[in-house]
Order: C-alpha cells, then structure tokens, then sequence
C-alpha cells in the first residue's frame, strides 16, 4: 500500500495508457517491419554484390556510418523519450486534480490559474517532442546522404565494369541499390524505434519490482500459516478489545513519522472519539489496524499480535465507514452483500436495510434520477451489512456530512453495535456525543481528552 501513497494517479495513468499501448501495438508492428526490410535488403544485397563484387566493400564501409550514426543518435533521442514520458505524468495528474476540484476551482475564480498551470505542463511536454522530431530529421538527412553514396558507388563501379555487364544489369542493379539505400535507412531507423521503444518497457518493469503484500496463503511465511491453523477461517475477534504498544508508523522511508510512539488501549466494547486537525494523525491511527505501511511497535487486538496475522483474515475483521461514500456499480443487493455471503437470505438483506432506513420505497427520491440519489446512504447500508457479518470491531470515519445524515449514521452506530468496539474519528462534538471517551490526535502524537 505504501506504493499508493507516493504514486500520483497520473503516474499510474501514464505507464497503463502510452507505455502499455507502445507495447502492445507499436513495438509489435515495429518487429514485423524489421524483419521485412532486414530480409529484402540482405535479397536485393546477395544479387548486387553477386553481380558487381566491389560494391560489397563500399557497403561494408558506409554500414560503418550508419552505425556510427545511430550510435550518436540512440543516447540522446532515448535520454529526450525518457523525459518526454515523465512530463506527461504531471499533465495527467494535473487534469485529475482539476476534474475533481472543478467546484472550488470555481468558488475561488482560479479557473486561469489551472489553465497557464496545464499549458506550461504541456508546454513542457512539446519541446521535448519537439526535439525528438528535429533528432529523427537531423537522422533521416544523414542516411539519406549516406544511401545516395551507396548509389553513386554503384553507379561508379557498374560505369568501370562497363564492358562486363549488359544494359539491363546494370540497370537492375541500379535500382536494387536505390532499394537498399531506401531499405537500409528504413531499417536503420525502425531499430532505432525499437529501441526509443524499449523505454516504456524499462518504465514498466518498474511496477514489476513492487512489493507485493503477501495477502495471499502462497505468499505467506510458514509462522503466519501456522498462526492461520489455529484461527477460526472467518471471525477471530469476539471481545474487540485493542492495544498500541510503543506504536510508530511512517508511509514511506524518506518521510517523517505519522503516528509517535502511540500508546493506547481500547477496552471491549468501548466507543472511542477521536478529534485534532487535519494532518493530526487520526486516519493514520486507523489504517495502522488494517497494517497499510511500515511501522515499529506492535499492536494486539483480543491478544493477537496483528504483524502476524494472515493479512485476509486481519482486514476482514474490520469495517470501515469512510469519510469518502463509495457505492458499487451493481444492485444494492450487492452493496450490501458483496461477498454473497447472505445469498440465499433475502431476509437478512432486508433487515439491514430496514435498520438503515424503514423501506428503501420510502427514502425520499430513492426512485428518481441518479443525480438526486444521496451517496451517503451507501455508508449506511455498508454501514449495515456490517451487522449482518457480526464483525465486532467498528471503525467508523465521520466526516463532511450534513447534520441530518451525520445523526443517522450515529443513531445507527448507537442502537447497532452497542456490543461492538467503536472507534470514531470525528469533526464536530455532536458526533462523540455517544462516545464513553474521546482523545485528541495532535501532530501524530496521542492526547488524552
């Protein structure tokens, strides 16, 4: 998970849009061509120098100025392709920022801004392009100077031999050598494509080095399998209590220390506030359960040491009702039950819906278009389903919701899962008001309220 935090989406755009597709399509149709003008020069080759012997010297001389050239032109055109695709990472980034900050983009009248910042992006960007297509001219002049030569030889040497050779062989090998001049820069520069090309694959296989969490049972040590044996195959917390040790977190190497020395314990079945200001720590004290970076420290829920849990058992012992509403794109059904766990049992599904609001029929709006349909409510039948699975650990994130929603979900959470632990990370006093505590996070150190 650390390779999300220091990844921008453009980035990750970049490398599964123009690097894939040079992959898939350019560099397939770049080895097909290789191989037809690689074999109809060596053709057209064999019968010139069959026909007129010193012609193959000449070749043999001039190949050296070809290679030389690409030699010269390779290093700087891949050096110039390399930063070409890296600037367009930040032009994809920017768009995202921009599409999903549209509205305070407008609230702010900071619509120019963003423009001139997007133009210098791709500004950027072209003369990078810019400079790769004055390095394919500066190219294609030098190789065609160097076939005209191939030609001029040929011409020179069919014009001493003149008494040997016929009108017509002559003739013909006069135009095989404007074919291989052709050719020849073609190849010349279709490897040179090849090549240019390999820098999206380099740029791919930087994804082949992540590290991949073991989440798996294949990936897993033999002490997490055999901590796997003993553990029932789906809930494994019954009580909910949960312990910080000395708990330190950090989202990646280079950045400082989200969570500090966090010492904590969270009784069975308490309901536990957590308040600061944005950058505090609190969403950080919440992902350290779900073991999303690396850290230092140890924390145990119901005595289990959670650094040697299976990672799929760990994190389906947790629900999470995010500050962010995410819904499905399928039937509530599967909202509720994504798993399909409650197929057969169309009453369960309805309970929780029923817990959440009476009847979806009587949610106001709930048969209009999409545009009027409340996104919050999908935390709540998320929220809900929950209940269905007898998790007994909840932790919930409350965040920019309207009051009216905001005393729902906590109506809810109160009359729900009063047996269960609850952790709420809140921004407003009413949503702790059925907390037995409430802390306060404060530049990632742990306060008590």
């Amino acid at each position: 998970m650390t390779f999300y935090y220091g990844v921008s989406s453009g980035q990750i755009i970049n490398r599964f849009s123009k690097d894939l597709d040079v992959l898939d399509l350019t560099l397939a149709d770049l080895t097909h061509r290789i191989i037809y003008h690689l074999t109809s020069f060596v053709g057209t080759l064999v019968v010139v120098v069959i026909t007129i012997p010193l012609y193959f010297s000449v070749v043999l001389i001039l190949l050296f100025f070809f290679f030389a050239l690409q030699h010269y032109y390779l290093p700087t055109v891949c050096q110039l392709k390399w930063l070409s695709s890296n600037s367009r990472s930040p032009i994809y980034t920017h768009v995202c920022e921009t599409v999903d900050g549209l509205a305070s983009i407008k609230a702010f009248n900071k619509q120019k801004m963003f423009v001139r910042k997007f133009e210098k992006l791709v500004n950027e960007n072209i003369s990078y392009e810019c400079a790769i297509n004055a390095a394919d001219r500066w190219l294609g002049v030098n190789l065609g100077l160097i076939g005209a030569a191939l030609t001029l030889f040929a011409g020179i040497f069919s014009i001493i031999g003149r008494h040997s050779l016929s009108g017509s062989i002559v003739g013909y090998c006069m135009a095989s050598t404007f074919h291989d001049s052709f050719t020849l820069s073609r190849l010349i520069i279709v490897f040179s494509s090849i090549k240019i090309a390999m820098v999206s694959l380099e740029r791919m296989k930087e994804y082949f080095k992540i590290e991949v969490e073991s989440y798996d049972d294949d990936d897993e040590d033999d002490g997490k399998q055999q901590t796997k044996k003993k553990l029932s195959p789906s809930i494994i917390f019954h009580d909910g209590k949960i312990e910080f040790i000395k708990y330190s977190m950090k989202y990646r190497e280079e950045l400082n220390y989200a969570l500090k020395n966090i010492n904590l314990i969270i009784k069975p079945r308490e309901k536990v506030g957590i308040m600061g200001s944005t950058g505090a720590g609190k969403s950080s004290l919440i992902s350290a359960l779900f073991r999303f970076s690396q850290s230092e420290g140890s924390i145990y829920v119901d005595n289990y040491d959670i650094s040697k849990l299976p990672l799929k058992i760990l994190r389906s012992n947790f629900s999470v009702l995010s500050q962010d509403p995410f819904i499905f794109s399928d039937t509530i059904r599967m909202n509720l039950d994504p798993t399909s766990e409650h197929k057969g049992s169309d009453a369960v599904i309805w309970k929780a819906l029923e817990q959440c609001w009476p009847t979806s029929a009587s949610v106001p709006g709930s048969n209009s278009a999409p545009q009027n349909f409340n996104p919050y409510l999908g935390r709540s039948y998320c929220c809900l389903f929950e209940t269905c699975t007898a998790l007994h650990l909840k932790c919930v994130t409350s965040s920019a919701v309207d009051v009216e929603t905001d005393k729902l979900i906590q109506s809810t959470i109160s009359r729900e899962f009063k047996d269960c632990t609850v952790i709420i990370i809140a921004h407003r006093m009413s949503s702790t008001a059925s907390c037995d505590r409430v802390l306060h996070m404060d530049q990632g150190v742990l306060r008590d309220g």
